[in-house]
């Protein structure tokens, strides 16, 4: 039985006084950990031609070496938290076993380099990522991935909104973006005038900015908070990706369902939302913004419909899926149900077209490469998820943003992606700790921390309580 709010109020004040300062020693701990990783996943091209770090010859991407270097931190300060976390939390194991089943799948196909690699980056995303937001959570320290997430992404986001609406890519993300798509042989994304911001691809830099929507609704003075969404929101509609449509879509309906009752109810700030945007795509399309530019519209027209290289990429993408399902199917035992081993994917795409390096599937990739039992692993690992944490999504738009992600998953192969998850992972740190405060089981020492994680003093999503 839950307490109301009245019966609440002295324990959220205990907690408020308990909470550290951001300036003390937890505090700077936190603070560094978190501007390492969002200077690597937000504002490096860190999947797009940046270079690789080699560590005793082992190729490390500038998103995994941020992790490792904040898990690293955390648990050499905090490393009961960590290893309680490790122990706890049901998510976490769910994932070590998909990543366990990802090493034995490449073993059993002969690729023992993608062996170690894919299952390190899968838990680098999904499990230590998860545990360095929920340990600063745990110290009651979890406004500070409130404004680092907003920071970085209304960082990123005013690049992105620059790049479209000025026609002019900054040297540095030029470059980077110019090595890549020359090496992978991808055509020039200025032919549609698309945004491909700081990670130099704009399906992946419209993705990172639309998962991080949950975490920038958390800002608490109004006025800011609409800049921020009208910021993030233009510039991930500049991508003209219309994976963006594809995620954008839970996180309305997880909106409207918060606000099902009021929902006749126009709040000022989802006015002004509303509006800001209306406007900044009205300026995009009629100013002279560009001089090579059609208008945004027209762009956006061709990109659904009428463009017959768009309609072309997305059926060798469909032609792509079945051919690798019809081959998993029809072929032995083993390769049936343990795959054909990590990146095998890579093959058959080529085969059906050049300029296919992936089959641009989470679904279809994981029956290819790990087989039926992986993708049975990978299912019911996110529906067992979304089922117990179903609560949460009458108070958070974070569970929604997980459904986002995974309808992500029929346009891209989103589990190989570490920028794109770091504010999914958040996501799941802060469902995971309120599912872990309304445990009967929990200890008072426990409610205490949690609830002063995300005190009544900091922002609410909208009016929902979000401890």
């Amino acid at each position: 039985m839950h307490n109301g709010p009245r019966e609440l109020t002295e324990t959220r004040q205990a907690a408020l006084r308990v909470r550290p300062a951001s300036n003390s020693v937890p505090g700077i701990i936190c603070h560094l950990c978190l501007i390492i990783l969002g200077i690597s996943h937000f504002l490096l091209p860190a999947e797009r031609g940046f270079p690789l770090i080699r560590i005793a010859d082992l190729p490390l991407t500038i998103t995994l070496a941020a992790t490792l270097s904040a898990f690293s931190i955390m648990l050499l300060v905090y490393g009961r938290i960590v290893l309680r976390f490790l122990v706890q939390h049901e998510f976490i194991w769910w994932q070590l076993a998909f990543a366990l089943w990802m090493a034995i799948s490449c073993l059993l196909a002969g690729s023992p380099k993608s062996a170690y690699a894919l299952p390190i980056t899968y838990v680098s995303v999904f499990v230590l990522n998860y545990l360095v937001f929920a340990t600063i959570i745990q110290l009651g320290l979890g406004r500070l991935i409130i404004g680092y997430m907003s920071f970085f992404v209304c960082a990123a986001a005013a690049v992105g909104l620059f790049e479209g609406l000025a026609g002019y890519q900054l040297p540095w993300y030029a470059f980077w973006s110019e090595v890549f798509r020359v090496e992978m042989g991808y055509g020039d994304y200025s032919a549609f005038n698309r945004v491909s911001g700081t990670l130099g691809n704009p399906i992946i830099f419209g993705a990172l900015l639309i998962f991080t929507i949950p975490w920038v609704l958390h800002i608490k003075m109004r006025w800011l908070r609409v800049f921020a969404l009208c910021l993030v929101v233009i510039a991930a509609f500049l991508t003209l990706s219309r994976t963006v449509l594809l995620v954008i879509i839970p996180l309305f309906f997880g909106e409207a369902f918060i606000y099902l009752k009021g929902i006749h109810r126009i709040k000022l700030d989802q006015l002004l939302l509303i509006t800001g945007t209306a406007v900044l795509l009205a300026i995009s399309t009629t100013g002279d913004w560009q001089s090579t530019a059609s208008d945004l519209l027209s762009d956006w027209t061709l990109r659904m419909g009428d463009d017959a290289a768009s309609a072309g990429n997305l059926q060798i993408r469909v032609q792509a899926s079945k051919e690798a399902t019809e081959r998993v199917l029809k072929s032995d035992t083993i390769s049936v149900v343990a795959g054909f081993g990590g990146r095998s994917s890579i093959k058959i795409g080529t085969e059906i077209s050049e300029s296919l390096q992936t089959l641009d599937n989470t679904y279809t990739t994981i029956l290819y490469e790990f087989g039926v039992f992986g993708l049975m692993i990978y299912i019911i690992s996110w529906a067992r998820l979304l089922f117990l944490w179903a609560p949460t999504a009458r108070t958070s738009l974070h569970w929604a943003n997980i459904v986002a992600v995974l309808s992500a998953g029929v346009s891209f192969v989103t589990c190989y992606y570490s920028t794109i998850n770091l504010p999914v992972a958040a996501s799941l740190a802060f469902l995971g700790m309120q599912i872990k405060r309304r445990a009967p089981h929990r200890t008072a020492s426990d409610a205490k921390v949690v609830n002063g994680s995300l005190p009544k003093s900091m922002p609410q999503l909208q009016n929902h309580p979000v401890v």
